[in-house]
């Protein structure tokens, strides 16, 4: 049997770039409206309580409540604004990673801290028996990561006795942070909470965990929302790898 030669071949190229930056223009599109449409909602209150403050100029001292009432309205709106501002900022300009060798331990316990501050009643236990195991990272912003999950725990647990716990697992050339804790827990879509705007809190900017699942991609580690069945709320998994 004779065999064949290959006399040739047939690359086809096809330019992409158009669809891509129509894409992207999509998606930006969509931001934009989402923000043009959560800054002008807050603006409303904002202004009715101004105009109710300017009738009320005259006669202050018998409507102090409700002056009191609108300065609040004011001030609470303003604050929403600068958050949802602040948030869609750093998601939108994320700085290059600066990754340096540090003790992952140095990390979880500052931000422990920081939490730990707010509160005396809470409990917060770091399980890691790797205290010297070091990790190359951008250490703010893995810091950033660990302290928006942990306030995230922290604002999720109603109860009394208010419980989260860091767990650390090494395993070979990976290392596993579970963070948990007994409050309300995920909803069944979960995976949706990494989408920007996706939020299951009532003030939320549904930007957090979007900014933790780029700052983990960036470091070419994983992080999973899951339920947990220690402590019954919720549990977010990060693995990220160690030199």
């Amino acid at each position: 049997m004779k065999k064949k030669k290959i006399k040739g071949f047939v690359l086809s190229i096809d330019d992409v770039s158009e669809l891509v930056s129509a894409q992207k223009h999509a998606a930006w599109s969509s931001v934009a409206r989402y923000m043009a449409h959560e800054i002008k909602n807050p603006l409303t209150p904002i202004k009715l309580s101004a105009q109710r403050l300017e009738n009320l100029s005259n006669n202050l001292q018998n409507n102090k409540s409700i002056l009191i009432n609108c300065t609040d309205t004011i001030k609470r709106q303003v604050n929403n604004i600068q958050t949802l501002v602040t948030e869609f900022s750093n998601f939108a300009r994320m700085p290059v990673s600066e990754f340096k060798t540090v003790k992952l331990n140095t990390i979880i316990e500052t931000q422990i801290n920081s939490i730990a501050i707010l509160d005396s009643k809470i409990k917060i236990l770091n399980e890691n028996s790797f205290k010297d195991l070091k990790i190359k990272c951008d250490k703010n912003q893995i810091g950033r990561v660990f302290l928006n999950i942990l306030k995230n725990s922290y604002e999720s647990i109603s109860k009394k006795n208010k419980q989260i716990k860091v767990e650390v697992v090494k395993m070979k050339n990976q290392v596993t942070i579970n963070f948990e804790d007994n409050g309300s827990g995920f909803p069944e879509n979960r995976d949706k909470l990494f989408e920007p705007y996706i939020t299951n809190k009532k003030n939320g900017t549904g930007l957090g965990l979007a900014i933790c699942k780029k700052i983990i991609e960036d470091h070419n580690g994983e992080i999973n929302l899951l339920n947990s069945h220690k402590l019954g709320g919720a549990c977010v998994r990060i693995k990220l790898f160690i030199i």
